[in-house]
């Protein structure tokens, strides 16, 4: 098996760092004997002698690969220097900006398309009346089922609004009851591809990640519900990030958790939940069993589990309503 090379004499030839108090960037044009002098404000050290390529085939290879990895650190250098100033806060922030004609909850809901920077998914952002003045507000992202899926696009970004929360906001009856006045609701559009028809893991955690930054969030109120395919995109979620979710709770309609019951057990309790299903359902023991198996767990997990007997797949709309189970005070009672 090929032995690892030491690249030190290439790696002295081609870069040096040094400390300097202003910021700059100085390199020649030509990369094989450039002399890179960076500082961005806080001391640059790195130790020359410790870059090695491991299974390199030989020393000429070593070289193109340090030229390689040479030009992407000069890339990322600029990069940073041009940006790094900025938090990334504010280099993400949305600014909210509602007519001040708008007296209903439609006209508060607005697309966003991805911008292929901050927005990598399109999605419907609602924001309360009085948003903006400083205080930090609860965050609920809402998931939809799979006949929203879509490309991105505006219009598909609108077809959103078919169910759930999104659908109560669009036809002005938001907020469904006065604990749900306060939130900021975040709807992202999932665009299906092969083997992942759901919401995944990773673009769940990348929306959180991005809403907290982008809006006047309380972090310790971040809150998931979704419904169908939106419910199992939560289940997928919690599958890989139970222990380590910022998310406070979260309400799960009609989904699927013996993924998430298999890969974390009793851990899934890290997270409080509220189950809902309905009886009649064909895929009702999907979620069922699982969950009945996490409510047996001890020390006794934050979990519910509202079977509607005489409810088919359709068991989110008489549970975003709020009259029967006012899950917007449940979710607020959880904090992070």
């Amino acid at each position: 098996m090929p032995h690892a090379v030491d690249v030190t004499p290439f790696t002295q030839e081609l870069f040096f760092f040094a400390d300097v108090d202003d910021e700059e960037i100085v390199a020649t044009d030509d990369i094989d004997r450039a002399k890179l002098v960076v500082a961005v404000r806080s001391e640059v050290r790195v130790r020359q002698n410790a870059i090695r390529f491991v299974h390199a085939r030989s020393l000429a290879q070593c070289k193109h690969m340090v030229r390689f990895g040479i030009a992407i650190l000069f890339g990322a250098l600029v990069t940073s220097t041009n940006v790094a100033r900025a938090p990334a806060q504010a280099r993400c922030h949305v600014t909210v900006s509602i007519p001040q004609s708008c007296r209903s909850s439609s006209c508060r809901q607005v697309p966003r398309v991805a911008d292929g920077e901050c927005i990598t998914q399109g999605y419907l952002e609602y924001t309360p009346p009085g948003y903006g003045d400083g205080t930090p507000r609860p965050l609920l992202i809402t998931l939809h089922g799979r006949g929203e899926n879509g490309n991105g696009n505006a219009a598909s970004i609108s077809r959103i609004v078919n169910h759930g929360v999104p659908e109560l906001i669009h036809r002005n009856q938001w907020p469904a009851v006065a604990s749900a006045r306060e939130f900021v609701v975040l709807s992202p559009l999932h665009t299906a591809s092969p083997g992942q028809t759901c919401h995944s893991a990773a673009e769940i955690a990348a929306f959180i990640d991005y809403a907290a930054r982008a809006y006047d969030i309380d972090r310790s109120r971040m809150y998931l519900t979704g419904l169908s395919c939106g419910g199992i995109g939560i289940w997928n979620y919690l599958s890989e990030h139970a222990t380590d979710s910022p998310i406070a709770a979260a309400v799960v309609i009609s989904g699927d958790a013996r993924g998430a019951w298999a890969a974390q057990g009793c851990a899934l309790g890290r997270v409080p939940t509220w189950t809902f299903h309905g009886a009649r359902d064909a895929s009702i023991e999907h979620e069922r069993v699982p969950v009945t198996a996490l409510l047996a767990c001890m020390p006794t997990p934050d979990a519910s589990l509202t079977i509607y007997p005489t409810a088919g797949h359709d068991a989110w709309t008489r549970t975003y309503r709020g009259r029967e189970h006012d899950v917007y005070a449940w979710l607020l009672q959880h904090h992070r």
